[in-house]
């Protein structure tokens, strides 16, 4: 086995079980959903997309998570796991210090994390999806597309690291 096929079977199988566990809760929210108003609209289906970007957002973690493996030890893997998902979620408000930063320097080293570290918070359609309103189209694919684009990046990077890293 190639040390390739560890890693991209690694990143696989934690993204299965998560898909797996968030369709178990997917089919007991929809149970519940029609335990209680004893059929389904069309605005019951808004959850699904909301969902969706969930399991986007999972799968950039997972990515996360598996290249920091890859670098450190299991305990500082989880520690800057969490550390860039919380930082992730706050891309926003990092945009906007940076923006009214009285320094170039900081506002430009600002701009620049905003724009390389992994954006969470642009999967955030929980409230929409409460309130039975769809996540436009457009939205759908762009952050699909993100979310594609960074975890290639990340399983490519956790490759490349792994594959020079020697083991004794």
């Amino acid at each position: 086995m190639e040390r390739f096929e560890f890693i991209l079977g690694k990143y696989l199988g934690l993204l299965l079980t998560l898909a797996v566990n968030t369709a178990i809760m997917t089919a007991g929210f929809y149970l519940a959903l029609i335990w209680q108003k004893r059929q389904l609209g069309t605005q019951d289906l808004a959850p699904l997309e909301a969902i969706f970007f969930i399991l986007l957002e999972l799968a950039m973690a997972v990515g996360v998570a598996l290249l920091f493996s890859t670098l450190t030890t299991p305990v500082l893997s989880a520690v800057f796991t969490l550390s860039l998902y919380v930082i992730g979620n706050s891309l926003s408000d990092l945009r906007s210090l940076g923006e009214h930063s009285g320094g170039a320097a900081a506002s430009a080293i600002l701009r620049f994390l905003s724009w390389v570290l992994p954006d969470f918070g642009v999967f955030g359609a929980i409230s929409q999806a409460a309130h039975g309103e769809l996540i436009p189209r457009y939205r759908l694919i762009a952050n699909s597309l993100y979310a594609a684009l960074y975890v290639t990046v990340l399983v490519s990077a956790a490759v490349l690291v792994f594959e020079e890293r020697e083991f004794q």
